[in-house]
């Protein structure tokens, strides 16, 4: 199968990641790189297009056009697969001429920050909306999409187990950017677990200039800066983006990916992964969390085994993204 992908290409990336799995799974692939239009200072005019008016400017629009006529030339595409495409003309990606349109996000499609007129509009041309959000089959449906849910995944690439259990560095961490409904966390991990906690991600500085006593506190990390300091946490929190009304996240299955014993919230999809007490620890609080890693603290033996177990049921469990490309190409009935 030839696969056009068209999403951010930066190394780390979901869709970098979503190509790759393509690759792995037998299929010509051709990317279209979609970072630049996030590029620039928070302040110029293409970013301010993006952010609030949720739209690409012109100039923007003829790039993606020209940089699609580029990637396709002596390239005919089976699937055009797009990812978050929303700021864009739909037809500059609709128009290609494919067997099947693709629209993929590992966002919430009904959040307002995650969609666009443009998109909706649109929606229902495209012949397949993937979705990682299983509350969204229903209401694209409602839209008059296609829906199909799946699964999020992992990268082997990054997400791997390099370091033992024992010999990490941190007990507990959080790889994840600041939100008004976490921004008391770090405080929290620094006061119980002094020295022995970090969280790393966008904005954290900006709402701790001075740092907080007993926590390290790091920038967001991609690709193999994502490996090292995820193999120096023990125990992960995986908590969940209220806005997206996640019920599982990418940060679920990267997480025992990487050898960390997963903290997760309590979920319906979380339940499907895991079992609590055997391969994850599944909270309803983040005074619960708190408890729940005291007691892996003192219990070093337990939460070595459940986070063994953790690894295991994902690494065999289908989630890669090689195994989202096959799922996908069966879905679609193109080989």
């Amino acid at each position: 199968m030839k696969v056009l992908v068209v999403g951010d290409m930066r190394e780390g990336t979901n869709s970098k990641s979503t190509a790759a799995g393509h690759v792995a799974a037998g299929h010509t692939v051709r990317e279209v790189d979609t970072s630049w239009l996030f590029e620039g200072s928070r302040f110029s005019p293409r970013r301010w297009s993006v952010s609030k008016a949720r739209i690409a400017d012109p100039f923007g629009d003829a790039r993606l056009a020209r940089e699609i006529r580029e990637a396709t030339s002596g390239f005919a595409p089976d699937v055009v697969l797009a990812i978050k495409t929303i700021y864009f003309k739909q037809e500059i990606v609709l128009d290609i001429p494919a067997e099947r349109h693709v629209h993929l996000s590992f966002d919430d499609v009904s959040n307002p920050d995650n969609v666009s007129a443009r998109y909706l509009a649109a929606e229902a041309e495209w012949d397949l909306v993937v979705t990682t959000k299983r509350h969204n089959c229903s209401e694209i449906e409602a839209r008059g999409g296609r829906p199909y849910f799946m699964w999020a995944a992992y990268d082997p690439r990054y997400h791997r187990c390099d370091t033992e259990f024992s010999s990490r560095k941190y007990g507990i961490g959080f790889i994840g950017a600041a939100r008004r409904d976490r921004i008391g966390l770090p405080s929290l991990l620094g006061s119980h677990f002094p020295g022995s906690s970090i969280v790393v991600g966008p904005r954290w500085e900006r709402a701790y200039p001075r740092g907080v006593p007993g926590l390290e506190m790091r920038a967001a990390a991609m690709g193999t800066d994502y490996t090292i300091v995820a193999n120096s946490i023990k125990v992960g929190l995986v908590l969940l983006n209220s806005e997206n009304r996640d019920q599982h996240t990418n940060r679920s299955i990267e997480t025992p990916a990487v050898g960390q014993l997963v903290l997760a919230q309590d979920t319906v999809e979380h339940r499907e992964l895991f079992t609590h007490g055997e391969s994850a620890l599944l909270f309803s609080s983040l005074e619960g969390a708190i408890r729940l890693a005291q007691q892996m603290r003192e219990d070093p033996w337990t939460a070595a085994r459940i986070a063994a177990a953790g690894t295991e049921k994902i690494r065999y469990g289908a989630h890669t993204y090689r195994d989202r490309a096959v799922q996908l190409a069966d879905a679609l009935g193109v080989s």
